[in-house]
């Protein structure tokens, strides 16, 4: 219960400051480095990461982390975008795989439901899942899927 409403209070912040989205970005995102698409996913007014300050180093798995994403955010979805084109070195494909690239990504970018609903992603930071679930979206047509 208390996970539940720390999540939903960092939820609550994230919306509050939906206003940030209308802020110009400096560079276009297909420009964002690594360090920059981290802390747009992470650290942003579009997104924040939270960890449980009451650490029992005797019970194992007393700890948890949570990050909570503005999904309907543009940023967020250009820097998950940005993320993939860095991971599988974008820069390297042929004409032909960024036009099948671009277009498996299409539906992530545009996410028709993110102009007339706030989205909101709850999950863990840790980096294991993060790219196996930008794919899920992608492919989705940036739905979320579980």
């Amino acid at each position: 219960m208390r996970r539940l409403t720390f999540a939903v209070i960092l939820s609550l912040a994230l919306v509050v400051n939906t206003a940030a989205q209308k802020a110009a970005q400096r560079k276009l995102y297909d420009q964002w480095n690594l360090r920059e698409v981290t802390g747009i996913l992470s650290d942003s007014p579009w997104a924040q990461t939270a960890f449980d300050s009451k650490v029992n180093y005797e019970q194992p798995g007393s700890t948890y982390d949570v990050e909570v994403r503005l999904y309907s955010a543009l940023p967020v979805r250009q820097a998950l975008v940005r993320r993939m084109q860095l991971t599988i070195p974008y820069d390297e494909l042929n004409s032909e795989q960024r036009t099948s690239y671009n277009a498996e990504v299409e539906g992530l970018l545009m996410c028709p439901l993110c102009s007339t609903y706030y989205i909101v992603t709850l999950g863990s930071s840790r980096a294991q899942s993060t790219t196996t679930d930008d794919r899920r979206l992608s492919r989705s047509g940036g739905h979320i899927r579980r």
